[in-house]
Formats: C-alpha cells, sequence, structure tokens
C-alpha cells in the first residue's frame, strides 16, 4: 500500500500597531493554529505614538499664582500632552495716601466719595493699586445756651470749660472781656448776640452763639404782685407773691392819692390788708414803693407802681 502525504500550508500573518506606552514598542509575535490545524504565526510590530510637551509662559500680579505649573491633555493620537507654563510675577505698586477731613465732610478719591475713617484701596489694573488712609477728626465743641439773661451791671461766663488747645475769636468786642480765651466774660449793657469762631488744632472749625438779654429792673420782671385787691376776701391783701427772688428787702410802702403813708413793713413775708388805723380805706388807687436787691443782682433796687383796692 502506498500513501501520499501531501504538506498542509503553514502561513505568517504581520500586523502593525500604536501605542502611547514605550515599554510595549517593538516586534512580537504568537503561534497560532490555521485552518488546517498547522502553525499560523503572527507577527505584530508596534510603533510609539508621539507624545508632546508645550512650554507656555505668562505673567500676574497675584504673588500666589507665580510659579510653574503642570497639565496633562491628550493629543491627536490619543498620547498625554504635557503643557508646563511658567507664570512670573509682574512688579507692582501700591501707592498711599494720607489724607484727613473733619467732621461732615466729604472727600473725592479716584472717582469715589468717602467720609468715613478707615484704608480705602482701589485697583487701578496692570498691577497699579492706590491706596487712602482717611482720617476724620471730630468738630470742636461751644457749650452755651441758645440765650440767657442777665442784670445789667453783672457779667456771665461763656463756654465754661473750653478746651485751651483750640484757637477762639469772640465778638464784639465791647462786650468781653477777652476775644481769645476759651471761657470770657461778657457784660454787655444792652441786649446783644455774641458769636465765637473756635478752631480745633486739626484745622476743624465751628461757629456758635448766644443772645444775651439785659434785664433793666430785676424787681420788675421778676416779683409777683397783686394790682387788685378786695378787702375781706379771698383776693383781699397785697404782698409780694414769690419774696424768695429777693437777696435783700428793705421796705415795702403804700400811700394814698394825697401822699400820706398808710403801710410800711420791712419784712418781705408782711402783707397789707386794705386798712389804715384799724379802718378799711376807700376804694380808689393807691401808689407803693418797693426797694430790694434780686438774687444775683449787683444793687438794690426801687420798684413804683399802683394798687386798685375795690370795696
Amino acid at each position: 500500500m502506498i500513501t501520499t502525504t501531501t504538506l498542509n500550508p503553514s502561513d505568517t500573518t504581520y500586523l502593525t500597531a500604536t501605542t502611547c506606552d514605550a515599554s510595549q514598542q517593538g516586534v512580537s509575535s504568537i503561534i497560532l493554529n490555521n485552518q488546517y490545524g498547522c502553525d499560523s504565526l503572527v507577527i505584530t510590530t508596534t510603533t510609539l505614538n508621539p507624545s508632546d510637551t508645550t512650554y507656555l509662559t505668562a505673567t500676574t500680579c497675584d504673588p500666589n499664582q507665580q510659579g510653574v505649573s503642570f497639565i496633562i491633555l491628550n493629543n491627536q493620537y490619543g498620547c498625554d500632552s504635557l503643557v508646563i507654563t511658567t507664570t512670573t510675577l509682574n512688579p507692582s505698586d501700591s501707592t498711599v495716601i494720607d489724607t484727613a477731613i473733619c467732621e461732615g465732610e466729604f472727600i473725592d478719591f479716584q472717582g469715589q466719595t468717602f467720609n468715613q475713617e478707615g484704608l480705602y484701596c482701589i485697583d487701578l489694573g496692570n498691577c497699579q493699586m492706590a491706596c487712602m488712609n482717611l482720617t476724620v477728626y471730630d468738630l470742636p465743641t461751644v457749650t452755651m445756651p441758645d440765650s440767657i439773661s442777665i442784670i445789667l451791671g453783672k457779667s456771665i461766663q461763656l463756654n465754661e470749660g473750653g478746651n485751651p488747645n483750640h484757637f477762639y475769636t469772640w465778638l464784639p468786642l465791647e462786650a468781653l472781656n477777652c476775644t481769645t480765651c476759651p471761657s470770657p466774660f461778657a457784660s454787655p449793657t444792652e441786649n446783644t448776640t455774641v458769636s465765637v469762631l473756635v478752631e480745633s488744632i486739626e484745622g476743624c472749625e465751628y461757629q456758635d452763639s448766644i443772645l444775651i438779654n439785659i434785664r433793666i429792673n430785676c424787681l420788675k420782671e421778676t416779683l409777683e404782685l397783686p394790682n387788685t385787691i378786695i378787702p375781706n376776701t379771698a383776693n383781699g391783701y397785697f404782698k409780694i407773691m414769690n419774696p424768695e427772688m429777693l437777696e435783700n428787702f428793705e421796705y415795702l410802702r403804700i400811700y394814698d392819692r394825697w401822699g400820706e403813708l398808710i403801710f410800711e413793713t420791712a419784712d418781705v413775708y408782711s402783707e397789707w390788708q386794705g386798712d389804715f388805723k384799724g379802718q378799711m380805706v376807700n376804694s380808689g388807687v393807691y401808689t407803693y414803693y418797693l426797694k430790694g436787691r434780686c438774687i444775683g443782682a449787683a444793687t438794690d433796687m426801687v420798684l413804683a407802681g399802683t394798687i386798685t383796692v375795690l370795696r
């Protein structure tokens, strides 16, 4: 028996591939079985795809952003693309000015308005910063009422406790003992408005004024006296209703229409009940004179007036 044996074909396949991993590049082979059961050699040639590195530069005004930064992206081959950015710090320029205003004033700075104390900074761009350190000074003060009354011949101190470190200008000259003192004495002879301009050591100014009214006869303006009495009634006596307003009392004298003295007392609390020598006087008008000194007055004064008796 003759046996003829034929050789089944074997085959070799060549493949190509790419990779981003350098350790995978090169030629590799693998043996498989073909359809005849024979060896089938597969040879793969793997080439390395290129990766790339990009270098960038940048500038910044922020010190925290300077230095080198890295970022990994994918290129057109699917491989790593390394971007390296070197950021340098631009020189910055910050200008700080110190300025001050007085209370109630405003200041413009770089197009903005400020009136509160503090540090203000405006970003001008290109690493430029403009800053202002603002101080607000208090206005000087003056302690005076709007008006006050004094007796002719007396004086009154203005702005008691004034600040000796401030600069004062008082007017008018003739009403004051000093026009540059913190607390001058005023003694005008007629109703007068006294004004003052005060300036602090920081240059802040404040103006104020006071009206000083002059009382010519304090007895007439101060004492309360009835102008009519009706004997034997609740309104049947004549007396000083507020004797506590007198610092000194000399006398109270009452005269009839013929000039006869019908009542006299040196007791500020005494009262006239419309009688003379034990008899009620006739209805009519009687004249009185009172001499005394008001509290705070310089001298005694005499007050004259009339009282009507009704029966």
